[in-house]
C-alpha cells in the first residue's frame, strides 16, 4: 500500500479488505487480454464507506501502472468525471 493512503486509520479487517480488492484488481489486469478491462468502479462497489477512499487511491495506483505497462498514457481528465 502507498504510504499516503492513511492505512493507519483502518482496522486490520479493513486493511485486509483493501488488500484483497487490490489483488483481485491485479488478477483482472493480468487476465485482461482474454477479458474486458478491469473496472475501478466494480472493485469499489462493495467497499464500506470508511475504506472507499483508501481503496480508490490504491486501485488508481495499480490502474495507472498497468495501463502504462500496456503502452497507454492515462490522463487525469479520464478519471475526474468518474471520481470527482
Amino acid at each position: 500500500m502507498s504510504p499516503e493512503s492513511h492505512v493507519e486509520e483502518l482496522s486490520a479487517a479493513e486493511v485486509l479488505f483493501v488488500e484483497r480488492q487490490c489483488s483481485r484488481f491485479e488478477d483482472a489486469w493480468k487476465a485482461w487480454r482474454s477479458r474486458p478491462r478491469p473496472s475501478l468502479e466494480e472493485h469499489l462497489a462493495d467497499a464500506p464507506e470508511r475504506v472507499a477512499t483508501v481503496l480508490l487511491g490504491e486501485l488508481l495506483h495499480l490502474d495507472l501502472a498497468y495501463r502504462r505497462r500496456h503502452g497507454e498514457q492515462p490522463v487525469l481528465a479520464e478519471y475526474l468525471p468518474r471520481f470527482p
